[in-house]
């Protein structure tokens, strides 16, 4: 790839190669939507909340349990520095692995993830192996240092869209 090129040929840091390379394409990415206006609404109320400091735990929860999903996302999406369409998309994926890391990463509690990840199953039908899913989820949000969960994250915050990607670095 590219990066390994810049590192191996320039003798550069790997990891300030690839946070270089990240927000080239995150500008080069935003540059091309045609209106930045184009927004939801749900990602522009994130926003205002986020500019005066009101997206924490409980905001999060609340908005969760009240089910504004679009809102839920958006906010998550801001607190993580995720693409929303990425954010959707593990808010939805059956495993919580992915989601697990989300929340650890926007400094959600155990308990905070637990109820995320009911929420998101119960917009689900339910499987006989939901029981089996949560245990594994929360034993991956339990393992994982929070040198990993920033390593995994930034990981995809690397990708300007990384939906189809979203399994990058889990294990």
């Amino acid at each position: 790839t590219l990066r390994q090129v810049i590192v191996k040929d320039w003798n550069l840091d790997d990891k300030a190669v690839s946070q270089l390379l990240s927000k080239t394409a995150q500008k080069e990415w935003v540059s091309e939507t045609p209106n930045a206006r184009s927004e939801s609404k749900a990602q522009q109320l994130a926003d205002q909340l986020a500019d005066q400091g009101l997206i924490g735990q409980d905001a999060i929860l609340r908005v969760l349990k009240n089910g504004d999903i679009p809102l839920f996302i958006a906010m998550l999406a801001r607190k993580t520095g995720l693409a929303g369409n990425f954010v959707q998309r593990i808010f939805y994926d059956s495993s919580g692995l992915a989601l697990a890391m989300a929340c650890r990463f926007a400094s959600l509690d155990r308990d905070s993830f637990q109820v995320i990840y009911s929420y998101a199953r119960h917009s689900r039908q339910h499987s006989t192996q939901s029981g089996a899913k949560l245990k594994r989820a929360l034993q991956y949000f339990d393992s994982k240092t929070p040198d990993q969960v920033e390593i995994i994250v930034r990981r995809w915050q690397s990708h300007p869209n990384p939906t189809g990607m979203w399994d990058l670095g889990l294990d």
